[in-house]
C-alpha cells in the first residue's frame, strides 16, 4: 500500500523565518571565529532567537503550519543554539580562555540538549 503524501505550500513567512535563522547562525559562527565585536554578535543572536518566537506564533495564528516547517524549525533551532555554542567553545579553547572544568560543564549542558532531541526523534515522527 502506497502512502499518499499531501502537498503543502512551504513558501510562507514562518518557514522563511526559520531559513533566515539558519543563515543568521552561519553568520554568527563566522563572526565568532573572526573575533568580531561582542555587541553585534549579541544583537544578531537576539534577532535569531526572535525569529524562533515569531515563526511559531505566526504559523499558529495564521494557520500556516506545515510538516516542512515543523522540521526546519527544529533544525534551525539546533544550528543556532548548538552551532553558536560550539563555535564559542572552540574559539575560547583555541585562545586558552577555558579551563578543563569549564569545558566539562559546557559538554554536559550541550549533551543534554543533543540527547533529549535524539531520544524524542521529533524529526522523524
Amino acid at each position: 500500500m502506497v502512502k499518499r503524501v499531501k502537498e503543502e505550500n512551504i513558501w510562507n513567512i514562518p518557514n522563511t523565518l526559520s531559513v533566515i535563522r539558519i543563515m543568521i547562525a552561519l553568520v554568527l559562527i563566522y563572526m565568532i571565529f573572526a573575533q568580531a565585536e561582542i555587541a553585534p554578535i549579541i544583537i544578531l543572536f537576539t534577532i535569531g532567537m526572535l525569529t524562533d518566537l515569531f515563526d511559531g506564533h505566526i504559523a499558529r495564528k495564521f494557520r500556516q503550519k506545515t510538516e516542512f516547517g515543523r522540521k526546519i524549525d527544529i533544525i534551525a533551532d539546533r544550528i543556532l543554539l548548538i552551532g553558536v555554542m560550539l563555535a564559542i567553545v572552540l574559539e575560547f579553547s583555541i585562545r586558552g580562555l577555558l579551563a578543563p572544568a569549564d569545558l566539562l560543564n559546557i559538554a554536559l549542558i550541550m549533551s543534554r540538549e543533543i540527547i533529549s532531541r535524539m531520544i524524542s526523534l521529533r524529526l522523524f515522527r
